[in-house]
């Protein structure tokens, strides 16, 4: 009777020291394929925003739909981005593609879609046009 007794203390205990190791642990970690998107409370899925690669350069010419961006290095190249739906800023205010002047120094923030090089931001110093 005496082994039956023990055996049940033990069991009891190993089984709160396993819940116990468990909610020590903290909450569980995200699974990173998760992460990438989230349910709102409609339970519409949302996908995260993607992140944007950083280049800067010169204006090396700008149309209302493209601009074509000097960036120099160890091996100098010429980037084309697609200006649809871009923000962009002189000086710290909100501006448009016109308002971009070969010379300018700008910083793209883009993205790759669809082969192309899509600028989500440019940004300019006011007064940057060196030739």
């Amino acid at each position: 009777m005496r082994t039956v007794g023990v055996m049940v203390v033990a069991l009891a205990v190993g089984l709160t020291s396993a819940a116990w190791s468990q909610t020590a642990q903290g909450p569980a970690k995200a699974d990173p394929a998760k992460a990438a998107t989230s349910a709102s409370p409609t339970g519409e899925v949302k996908k995260a925003p993607e992140k944007l690669t950083m280049v800067t350069g010169k204006v090396k010419s700008v149309g209302p739909n493209g601009l074509v961006v000097q960036v120099a290095g160890k091996t100098p190249k010429e980037l084309t981005f697609d200006l649809t739906g871009t923000a962009i800023k002189v000086g710290g205010k909100d501006a448009s593609a016109t308002d971009l002047k070969d010379g300018n120094e700008v910083r793209v923030g883009y993205m790759e879609a669809d082969g192309k090089l899509v600028a989500k931001t440019v940004s300019a110093k006011a007064g940057t046009v060196k030739k």
